[in-house]
């Protein structure tokens, strides 16, 4: 059973949160017209290390010297957080910035 897709324009994040999207997944139709299954588009959404950043809860990044800013491509752990599927189609991933001080994101490459 399939999740329902989230309106990502209305998420929220909660303290320490950071919401990513996940740009590299290949859409549902190949450029040749095959249909890949779901499950292969979330398996490849599940291992990617990157993303880019969209939205934060509050306290994120607080102790940082250099903090990301939106749009922003940020580099985590592989398997980290949570992965969603947007109403737009798009994977996104939810990631906490402050579990027990673990080394979660990488870091992030500044698109200034």
């Amino acid at each position: 059973m399939q999740p329902k897709p989230i309106d990502i324009k209305k998420f929220e994040c909660l303290k320490g949160k950071i919401l990513l999207l996940l740009d590299n997944v290949p859409s549902s139709k190949t450029s040749g017209g095959l249909m890949l299954p779901e499950e292969a588009r979330s398996a490849m959404s599940h291992a990617q290390i990157d993303g880019v950043f969209i939205k934060a809860g509050e306290n994120v990044f607080e102790d940082q010297r250099k903090k990301p800013s939106i749009g922003d491509r940020i580099f985590f752990k592989r398997y980290e957080g949570i992965v969603i599927l947007g109403a737009d189609d798009n994977y996104y991933r939810l990631l906490s910035t402050d579990i027990l001080n673990r080394e979660i994101i990488l870091g992030f490459h500044t698109n200034q």
